[in-house]
């Protein structure tokens, strides 16, 4: 139930936001609705495009940075990547290792693991990179368009770091090339420089 006080600092920050061109609350909270509808329903479409394949979006993440890290794939980098918590990737690795589609192996004497895809991994990863919903979707938008929303979204992630007061040593710098996929697959595949996070 919402209090009358919050109703009247709303509708004064909203008077003052349209005074200085700035938006209101309800225009901030349209634009975040729209973010997370698409981000549930692109989601959604992604999922069942890879479902062919036996694995989910998130693995297909996760082979994507087991790919890309190389040598530095260990539990905690995943999880620093994709910005997950260390337990929900423990989770995520312990079932992929139960389909065979990664291997754990010791790092060193502290319990330290670096993580790597098995030959079905490796094969689950070069299926993972036909994108074709990505790129039936993605191109009804105009480049211009395209290369503008991405200079938005790396705005609002900056601000969402900020809000969450991330430690820099949380926060990658650029996201890893991942290595291309093997050729002869068949399907829409695109430039696999760069993953879905």
């Amino acid at each position: 139930m919402l209090m009358v006080t919050n109703n009247a600092a709303t509708e004064d920050a909203t008077k003052q936001n349209t005074g200085t061109g700035q938006l209101s609350d309800a225009e901030y909270f349209h634009i975040w609705t729209l973010m997370r509808n698409i981000a549930h329903m692109t989601g959604r479409i992604r999922d069942e495009e890879l479902s062919q394949y036996g694995v989910t979006l998130m693995q297909s993440q996760v082979l994507y940075m087991v790919n890309a890290l190389g040598e530095s794939a260990t539990p905690r980098n995943l999880a620093r990547w994709l910005f997950r918590e260390p337990p929900t990737i423990s989770d995520g690795l312990a079932r992929m290792e139960k389909q065979g589609l990664i291997k754990k192996v010791p790092l060193n004497h502290r319990g330290q693991i670096l993580i790597i895809l098995t030959e079905a991994g490796e094969q689950a990863y070069e299926d993972s990179t036909l994108r074709a919903s990505i790129q039936n979707i993605m191109s009804r938008v105009s480049p211009e368009k395209c290369r503008r929303l991405k200079s938005l979204l790396l705005d609002v992630r900056e601000a969402v770091i900020e809000y969450m007061q991330l430690a820099p040593e949380d926060i990658p710098e650029a996201l890893p090339r991942a290595k291309r996929a093997r050729t002869g697959a068949t399907g829409n595949k695109m430039n696999d420089d760069f993953g879905e996070l």
